[in-house]
């Protein structure tokens, strides 16, 4: 075949293009357990808080964290709910227009009634930066209770 001919057949031959994967049926349905008592006012005060961890795929400062985003949900899991959210994925798009993400990865720490965002972490520079505003996430910890056990 002649080169616009090769050309067509090689277009023809190549894959369509996949579909933008739909969010995790498990990390939705986990967003809204978490937010249920934030979204209930008289759940709210002893609600656990919610921490939207803003992430892409092809994002190799996203694949860094992955470690130790995992053991700050473990050390967290007391009183803070981590959500993962794919920016890739169109069905987290209403969250990532709600809260403004324009960078990946991005914290938001959710808490109070109606979810209020209470923090979140600055524009991402480094693997250093997104550790400390993980460690700056974890010292948002409400106090005890009154009354209770120290």
């Amino acid at each position: 075949p002649s080169l616009p001919g090769r050309l067509v057949q090689a277009l023809a031959r190549r894959a369509a293009p996949a579909p933008p994967p739909a969010p995790p049926a498990a990390e939705r349905a986990r967003l809204a357990r978490a937010l249920a008592p934030l979204l209930d006012p008289a759940r709210a005060p002893g609600a656990r808080a919610v921490c939207l961890a803003f992430t892409a795929p092809g994002c190799r400062l996203c694949r860094r964290l992955r470690g130790p985003l995992a053991d700050f949900r473990a050390r967290e899991a007391d009183w803070l709910e981590v959500v993962e959210v794919d920016v890739s994925c169109p069905g987290w798009l209403p969250e990532v227009v709600h809260y403004d993400v324009r960078d990946v990865p991005c914290f938001v720490l959710l808490r109070g009634a109606g979810a209020r965002a209470a923090a979140r972490s600055p524009p991402p520079r480094s693997l250093a930066l997104c550790l400390r505003s993980l460690q700056a996430l974890g010292q948002c910890r409400p106090p005890p209770p009154r009354g209770a056990a120290p």
